[in-house]
């Protein structure tokens, strides 16, 4: 029966079932309508394990990007060690080659110093001008065999004196190629010590990169203590040996696995890596380029005393043959010296008036006779005399040439025999460069 069929109740009865009854059914659509959307909705019964396996890959996601961020900051850090290795090495020569270059500089100052042991007559040079005495003005003495004038050692010989003057220069080829080898290592050490300088200030910057690479790689490492660090398990399973690709570095975020300060850390790395490369190259260009001009200037200064020596040898042997003909000269001097006061001799006659032979007066007979008539004069006196001064003059020319011939001797001799010295000291400055050249030996060691 329907509920507006109803005849025997009352209305307001009635209506109020009715009210009562519509609500319900409203009560029942709205139930089923919040069933239906609750079925929508709501989260299903696995919500827990949903959640945690979302928030399980999303960790495992982070994770991934930062031990691929962590695997970055580990090849650099690598890279950064390396280079600083290979910079060490590189010191490590140019530390050995500028050792060399001071053994070299001590090595040169030896032989300088031994250099100067040598005989003055090495060291200086002897000039010889001859100038005519009727050039010269005002009052000169030409009985006298030498002087000194005015720091100059004269000789007089005849109508000329033979000055002999010394040069106060005191270095030839062998001193000019020390002093210029000395200039060039010096150069060569100030060049070297540049390079130190800068590579342990590139050290000093590799260091610095390499420490904050190690900070940053710890504080990114710091979530990764339950997941594999192997470079082979960043794409997961199916990695074959050998192959070397790289895992795909996330894009940079202030809160994300790769922070701005990774990739300054990483940049920074870099660019003194790049550096450090191009002074390795620079440092060993420049220990290659030094090495050869040290050698060539080692050779140059080899090559120049052993020129000397032989310079020197050859001079002492010219020395000695013009030290022989000058004794024989002297000889035949003393020969001619001795023939012409014999001579003189003869021509004066007996020292006594009662020695003369009859036929030797000028008063003999014959003479007297002839003289008898005027003007019959015999210039045989006047000859005698002139013979005798001229005789006189041949042997005090004579006498001066012994003397000149003696000092002549004398200043030979002794040439040669600082020519020897010097050939000897030029010798063991030359053995000792060639000893010493391979630079194994300790400064201000024993036997060095």
């Amino acid at each position: 029966m329907e509920v507006n069929l109803a005849t025997i109740g009352s209305d307001g009865w009635k209506n109020a079932s009715i009210r009562t009854i519509r609500l319900s059914q409203t009560v029942v659509n709205r139930s089923d309508k919040a069933c239906e959307l609750g079925q929508q909705v709501d989260p299903l019964p696995t919500i827990r394990d949903t959640s945690m396996q979302l928030s399980n890959g999303r960790i495992h996601a982070y994770c991934r990007a930062t031990r691929a961020v962590l695997v970055k900051l580990r090849e650099s850090l690598l890279g950064t060690n390396e280079e600083i290795k290979s910079l060490l090495r590189g010191k490590e020569e140019l530390e050995k080659t500028l050792e060399h270059i001071r053994k070299d500089i001590i090595l040169n100052t030896r032989s300088t110093m031994h250099r100067q042991t040598r005989p003055l007559r090495e060291k200086t040079f002897l000039n010889i001008n001859e100038v005519d005495i009727g050039s010269m003005h005002g009052p000169h003495n030409e009985r006298g065999q030498n002087a000194c004038i005015n720091n100059y050692y004269c000789v007089v010989f005849r109508s000329s004196i033979i000055f002999l003057s010394f040069s106060s220069k005191d270095s030839d080829g062998a001193d000019d190629l020390l002093a210029a080898e000395r200039q060039h290592l010096l150069k060569l050490k100030r060049i070297l010590e540049a390079q130190l300088r800068s590579v342990q200030k590139q050290l000093q910057v590799l260091d610095g990169a390499r420490k904050r690479l190690a900070a940053c790689l710890q504080e990114r490492s710091r979530v990764l203590d339950l997941i594999c660090h192997a470079v082979s398990s960043v794409h997961g399973a199916g990695i074959k040996e050998g192959q070397t690709e790289k895992p795909v570095t996330p894009p940079i975020e202030p809160l994300g696995p790769y922070t701005p300060e990774c990739a300054r850390v990483i940049s920074t790395a870099a660019e003194a890596r790049k550096r450090s490369n191009n002074l390795r190259k620079e440092v060993a260009e420049a220990i290659e380029q030094t090495v050869k001009l040290q050698k060539a200037a080692h050779q140059s200064v080899n090559d120049g005393l052993t020129q000397k020596i032989a310079e020197t040898v050859t001079m002492k042997q010219h020395l000695l043959v013009g030290s022989g003909e000058t004794q024989m000269a002297l000889f035949r001097s003393k020969r001619w010296y001795d023939a012409t006061e014999m001579a003189l001799g003869y021509t004066l006659g007996p020292v006594s008036y009662s020695d003369l032979t009859t036929r030797e007066r000028l008063d003999r007979p014959a003479v007297q006779l002839h003289q008898r008539h005027p003007g019959n004069q015999l210039p045989e006196a006047r000859e005698i005399v002139r013979a005798g001064e001229g005789l006189q003059e041949s042997l005090n020319a004579t006498a001066r040439n012994i003397g000149l011939l003696r000092l002549t001797k004398k200043k030979v001799d002794e040439d040669a025999r600082d020519k020897h010295r010097a050939a000897v000291i030029d010798g063991d400055v030359t053995r000792m460069r060639r000893r010493l050249g391979n630079h194994r030996w300790v400064i201000n060691g024993i036997g060095c």
